[in-house]
């Protein structure tokens, strides 16, 4: 996948965010994490984009790895094989600005941010809850996102693998057959010849 087509998908999905992030200040339809348990909640969007883009390697790997299979190299100069690359870089892409947005909730960077800004001016409470609104969306909408294009890349991982093993299996069946045939034939041949040789 392109770099630049990678920033702007997901400044695209950013903005998104953000947009639901703005409009949940005033709407409130997912509630934001009590402050007290907010450090903990974070902390489980840190292990969760994590373990999943752990598994995004893993599927990346393992795709890899097919390279080698004689389905892949009939596949290999079309596009096939990049679309299914793309989704799997694309999900850990997600999963890693997801870790990295609890990452700097964790570590309270923009609770500092706000504090100097209250200090500041204690009239701006609905700034405050715009930018902990939208830096949750943020983080919820990558997480999902991630999820998204994961389970999009694991059922297209299992179709191709399903295409694989029975484009083997099919490629073995004819060997045998062709095998069966020719030993047939030469059943057929040194019965003829042990005939001739009686005669």
């Amino acid at each position: 996948m392109k770099q630049h087509m990678v920033i702007l998908k997901t400044i695209k999905y950013a903005v998104v965010f953000v947009v639901l992030g703005c409009l949940n200040t005033h709407f409130p339809f997912i509630p934001l994490p009590k402050t007290s348990n907010a450090e903990d909640i974070y902390s489980v969007f840190i292990t969760v984009s994590t373990v999943f883009a752990g598994f995004s390697f893993t599927a990346l790997g393992l795709l890899l790895g097919l390279s080698s299979e004689t389905l892949i190299q009939k596949i290999k100069n079309t596009s096939i094989m990049i679309d299914k690359v793309r989704r799997i870089v694309y999900s850990i892409v997600c999963f890693m600005v997801s870790a990295i947005l609890s990452l700097i909730e964790v570590l309270k960077i923009t609770d500092n941010i706000i504090l100097n800004i209250s200090n500041l001016e204690s009239s701006l409470d609905h700034v405050i809850n715009h930018i902990q609104n939208v830096l949750y969306m943020l983080n919820i909408g990558f997480l999902i996102c991630g999820i998204f294009y994961f389970s999009i890349a694991v059922y297209d991982l299992y179709h191709l693998l399903k295409r694989i093993y029975s484009y083997n299996s099919a490629e073995s069946k004819a060997r045998i057959s062709a095998v069966r045939e020719a030993l047939e034939r030469n059943k057929r041949i040194l019965e003829d010849l042990d005939n001739d040789n009686d005669d």
